[in-house]
């Protein structure tokens, strides 16, 4: 039994003296200063990015920085941490083995600088999972099958990264008010797809060479895509899948099969979009109430717009030039009920024919958009307008306007000035055209410069002015002259009129200073009859005492009181 108990002391020492030396070599691991990752807010190092995002002493907040080289590892990111990479061209992670490289699973995440690339077939680079609010900013993703998956994850920010040669660049899943902003999506399958997902912002991203689609709504609502350039994708620039109420605004999308294609997708918002050289410009199928506002669509092989089986829909104030075949194609018996037009101004069409005998800037006969005329009922815009249509968008303090214009000139510079000293608006445009004779119709809002106007054009009265329409808000106005081989400046002057001051016998004070006069005049008067009054009761009494001196005072007594009977009476 004592062997024993030794053998067992023995064995407990061994133990204890490995676990020691274990500890001791840990520490020294610790500070050793080749390890190439580094806690920042502990100053520990480790040799690899998951133990220093393992160890106890990192915690949520932290910041971990990773030294230039090539990672083979597969991190799971379960705390709140940020992970920097020295540099993002040569601070590479590879896979391990076959699952998503990044995984991860907390909140308030941050990961910056990285090249992240190769994962295997149906794994992600980065992988977001039930995660909210990360940041996914300035990194190289790449030969992966998801650049970066999102799932279940809103509220995310992927900003500034260069994503190619993937099967899917950035996919969100069922994944809410996240942002995509300013990344080079380049050379995918599918650039950006957003599937059953509400509420995202896409915008001012760069996607280009992706083989299916630039970007792909599936199931999608409510989602903002804005600002983006979009070229060589094939064979969909944008696609819209069973989706509703997006908006797509301000994006450019040339050279491919489709600039846009809706296929079952109902209130959605197409607004201030180019899209050029393309095979089709615009093609929706089975997709109705759609807007399609202020969009230039221009120089496609085919067709600018396409509708097929798409009734409802709103298109007005566009730009239809140059498409090839044609401007727009509303097949017979397909759709029904689309509005070319909003009762006022309808689309530019670089193939109509017509005049503009009032002057208006509104084609006199309307422009047919189907081929239903033998039926004798047939689409058609009503208000084709006789210059292409230009949005600006002006800003003063802090505040944004929108002028609409209709010219067959290129307005290249709009400017406002405001003068309170000198009492004065003045609305400014520079316009170029290639012709001699040009007009501008100016939507102008009453907010920067009221009616009347005094018009000039390079300082000079204009060959035509005619105010067309005005509702309170906005004054609509034409304005005919004769362009110049420079620039020609078109001036809108308002002269603002002091404002009239009321009558001073309308003011309070008029009345109060009135009031103020008459009550001193009557202060006056009283103050002058009790003089007058005291004064005779003192000559009175003056009288009396000089007939007491004179006569018997009997006989002035019964004077007295005769007197003051016969006043009584006469009272």
């Amino acid at each position: 039994m004592t062997k024993l108990r030794r053998k067992l002391c023995l064995l407990i020492i061994v133990f204890l003296s490995l676990y020691c030396s274990a500890q001791a070599l840990l520490t020294l691991t610790y500070a050793n200063p080749e390890l190439p990752v580094q806690n920042a807010d502990t100053d520990l190092q480790y040799a690899t990015i998951q133990a220093a995002i393992n160890a106890k002493e990192t915690l949520d907040g932290h910041t971990i920085q990773v030294n230039a080289g090539t990672y083979n590892e597969n991190l799971v990111l379960n705390k709140s941490i940020t992970l920097i990479g020295q540099n993002k061209f040569n601070t590479i992670i590879h896979e391990q083995f076959p699952q998503s490289i990044i995984y991860i699973t907390a909140n308030n995440t941050k990961l910056v600088g990285f090249t992240i690339e190769k994962s295997s077939f149906g794994y992600s680079s980065i992988y977001l999972y039930h995660s909210r609010g990360c940041n996914i900013t300035d990194n190289v993703i790449k030969d992966s099958y998801y650049g970066i998956q999102l799932y279940n994850s809103p509220n995310n920010t992927m900003s500034g990264n260069m994503i190619s040669t993937c099967e899917y660049g950035i996919r969100l899943y069922n994944s809410t008010s996240n942002t995509l902003s300013e990344n080079t999506v380049v050379d995918n399958k599918n650039g950006i797809q957003i599937d059953v997902s509400n509420s995202n912002t896409v915008s001012r991203n760069n996607i280009t060479l992706n083989i299916w689609n630039g970007i792909y709504l599936f199931q999608a609502s409510n989602n903002t895509i804005s600002d983006n350039n979009l070229s060589l994708n094939s064979p969909r620039g944008i696609r819209s899948n069973n989706s509703t109420n997006n908006t797509f605004f301000n994006n450019t999308v040339m050279n491919s099969e489709h600039g846009f294609s809706l296929y079952e997708s109902n209130k959605n918002n197409l607004y201030l979009n180019i899209v050029s050289d393309n095979t089709r410009g615009i093609w929706l199928m089975h997709s109705n109430h759609n807007i399609i506002r202020a969009n230039t669509i221009s120089n496609n092989s085919q067709y600018g717009l396409r509708l097929l089986n798409s009734s409802d829909n709103k298109i007005f104030q566009n730009n239809f030039v140059n498409n090839t075949l044609k401007n727009a194609e509303q097949p017979s018996n397909t759709s029904f009920g689309n509005l070319w037009d909003n009762s006022f101004e309808g689309n530019y069409w670089s193939d109509q024919n017509g005049t503009d005998a009032n002057k208006d800037g509104i084609n006199d006969t309307p422009y047919i958009t189907d081929q239903r005329t033998w039926l004798g009922i047939h689409s058609k815009d009503n208000y084709p307008l006789m210059g292409p249509f230009q949005p600006l968008n002006l800003q003063f303090q802090n505040q944004s306007y929108s002028i609409e214009i209709i010219s067959n000139s290129t307005i290249t510079e709009i400017q406002y000035k405001y003068s309170q000293k000198k009492e004065e608006a003045m609305l400014t445009l520079k316009s170029i055209s290639p012709q001699n004779s040009s007009f501008c119709r100016i939507c102008v809002p009453h907010a920067l410069v009221e009616p009347p106007y005094d018009i000039t054009i390079n300082d000079n009265p204009p060959t035509y002015n005619n105010t067309i329409h005005t509702n309170g808000t906005y004054t609509w106005i034409y304005v005919g002259y004769n362009s110049t081989e420079n620039a020609t400046t078109i001036t809108l002057m308002q002269k603002i009129m002091p404002i009239p001051q009321p009558p001073i016998w309308t003011q309070w004070p008029f009345w109060e200073l009135l009031g103020l006069i008459i009550f001193a005049v009557i202060l006056s008067l009283i103050n002058i009859k009790y003089h007058q009054i005291i004064n005779k009761h003192k000559n009175l009494l003056r009288l009396y005492e000089e007939k007491l001196q004179k006569a018997d005072p009997i006989i002035i007594a019964r004077e007295l009181f005769t007197a003051d009977v016969i006043s009584r009476k006469t009272k």
